[in-house]
């Protein structure tokens, strides 16, 4: 660069004839010095070009998640020994990256710790109430339904309280004892005001009185001579009722919240082949069409058909499982040459899309889609119209609300000395919308789906034995995966129990042992051993407690 400017200095010289009043050293010095100021800016210029290319590189994510995943590498030690160049993490990270996929892929502590202070820490406030037990340990909590939920204290009997944490209804041991009994029932409930209760008779009896009670616990009706109730759902129940009469001992009868028989049609059909309905044949209304269930014989399964709000038969009993209606569907299977097969029926009865899918499919979700699954496990979408719009998947959940989870798994495998074939997997998790463009990226997740039925049904029986099993049954034990309750979607985590997930992917609360309703989730650990550490309650959707038990001090 510097004899090229020599050369054009020389040229300008020649150019001005060389004879000038100027000595040719002092033209030479003012060349030199202009040359020197060139290069200094010119320095300073490639300088500048080289910040803006490391700038550039900055921009570039796979580089930043590449830097970053070897910083935490190396400082934090969260990532396995075996996550090696070809399981290429950087490069199958797509969408927004989740608030739990750090949590996902690390091995830290204190990466574990300060999530589950971000996330699953409640606040007390002035609003928050205390219920004070003597035994905190083994508390189980039921779900909010009219304002009421069921809670079994260990030492102090069984209490039904309201949002605010008032008791309403108490059962001491020294009472009667009143329990929980499981039986395929979800939790007990009030239901459109009103909530059933199963007084038992003397000894020898096999019946006992039915009693309906409104919110406050004031008797509505008293149904002697019943063996057996379901919960209401939307304002029906099931008794089982003795009548004396042989063959048919016991006859099922739907009653409405006033304990009025109604619905006597489908209860003769019930009680035609002498067998007795379970509380799991109580199913709810959705897009205003119920199942209904009828006895095939003595010990035979049931049969479904659906009933509108009054009870009128929408389609008879002539399906061997059927789903619950959803976004105007729902699933029926039909038996056809010896065959089981699901197809779609709509709100009037017609089949829509023809029975030809052996595995059970999803519901219909709002955003029109449900899941289908052929005999090797792989699953896909199909329309209304029973056309298949997307491509396969080895591992995912059905559509809820718009959004679905799916594991992205890259394979390999090869043979053993035994001759076995061995596997291996490694991927990481997404979160879907309904156009199957990835939202968020979960990190390294065990997918494990868990369907949920609010059917509702739980027996409560009062004067049991005192060593029957009164716990309830509760969503808390389900194993590492998801859970889809009233159009929100739930991850269960290692540390933090279950934890709410947004739309956009992450969890926005945690540290949950069940789910929302009424917007109240309830909150249970209770099962460490030091007992400063225990904490049981109902906490709102902003994490703050709305009740919280305390273990009394004496």
């Amino acid at each position: 660069m510097r004899n090229r400017f020599y050369q054009l200095a020389m040229i300008a010289f020649l150019l001005m004839g060389g004879t000038q009043s100027v000595s040719a050293q002092g033209f030479l010095d003012k060349i030199g010095k202009a040359i020197e100021k060139g290069t200094k800016k010119l320095e300073k210029v490639n300088k500048k070009l080289e910040e803006v290319n490391k700038d550039l590189n900055e921009l570039n994510p796979n580089k930043k998640v590449k830097e970053k995943r070897q910083k935490t590498s190396s400082n934090e030690n969260n990532v396995n020994d075996d996550e090696d160049d070809d399981w290429s993490i950087e490069s199958k990270l797509k969408g927004h990256p989740s608030n739990v996929f750090r949590y996902m892929v690390s091995h830290s502590e204190d990466v574990k710790k300060d999530f589950i202070q971000n996330y699953c820490e409640f606040k007390t406030t002035s609003s928050t109430k205390t219920i004070t037990v003597d035994r905190l340990k083994d508390i189980q909590l039921g779900y909010f339904h009219d304002g009421r939920a069921f809670v079994n204290t260990p030492a102090n009997g069984m209490l039904c309280i309201d949002t605010k944490g008032n008791i309403v209804k108490r059962w001491t041991r020294n009472d009667e004892l009143t329990v929980i009994r499981t039986g395929g029932a979800d939790y007990p409930k009030f239901d459109s005001g009103r909530f059933i209760i199963l007084e038992k008779a003397e000894k020898y009896k096999y019946y006992g009185t039915a009693v309906i009670y409104d919110t406050n616990f004031n008797v509505i009706k008293r149904i002697p001579q019943v063996s057996s109730v379901t919960n209401y759902e939307d304002g029906v129940a099931i008794i089982c009722k003795y009548t004396g009469k042989l063959p048919n001992t016991y006859e099922d009868a739907y009653i409405d919240i006033n304990g009025n028989e109604i619905f006597q049609n489908l209860s003769r059909m019930a009680n035609s082949s002498n067998s007795r309905l379970q509380s799991t044949d109580l199913r709810p209304l959705r897009d205003g069409l119920a199942a209904y269930a009828v006895k095939k014989g003595l010990l035979g399964a049931s049969v479904w058909g659906f009933r509108d709000a009054k009870g009128n038969p929408i389609t008879q009993p002539i399906y061997s499982q059927v789903q619950d209606f959803s976004n105007g569907m729902a699933a029926v299977l039909v038996e056809q040459d010896g065959q089981s097969k699901w197809g779609f029926i709509d709100t009037k009865g017609n089949m829509v899309i023809e029975p030809k899918y052996t595995k059970q499919p999803s519901q219909f979700d709002n955003c029109g889609l449900a899941m289908v699954c052929n005999k090797d496990g792989l699953c896909s979408f199909i329309n209304k119209k029973g056309e298949i719009v997307s491509k396969t998947y080895e591992k995912i959940t059905p559509f809820n609300n718009g959004r679905a989870i799916y594991t992205e798994y890259l394979t390999q495998g090869g043979e053993q000395e035994d001759n076995s074939y061995f596997s291996t997997y490694s991927g990481l998790t997404y979160l879907i919308d309904s156009n199957f463009n990835i939202v968020a990226t979960l990190g390294r997740y065990l997918l494990n789906t868990s369907g949920y039925v609010d059917n509702g049904m739980h027996y409560f029986h009062k004067g049991s034995d005192i060593n029957s099993n009164y716990s309830f049954e509760r969503y808390s034990n389900y194993s590492i995966g998801t859970s889809f309750v009233n159009g929100q979607i739930y991850l269960n985590l290692d540390d933090i129990s279950t934890g709410l997930l947004s739309k956009n992917g992450d969890v926005i609360i945690g540290g949950l042992t069940g789910f929302y309703s009424e917007g109240i989730a309830p909150v249970n650990h209770s099962h460490e051993l030091n007992r400063s550490e225990l904490y049981a309650g109902y906490v709102n959707e902003k994490g703050e407690w709305i009740i919280q038990f305390k273990e009394n001090d004496f």
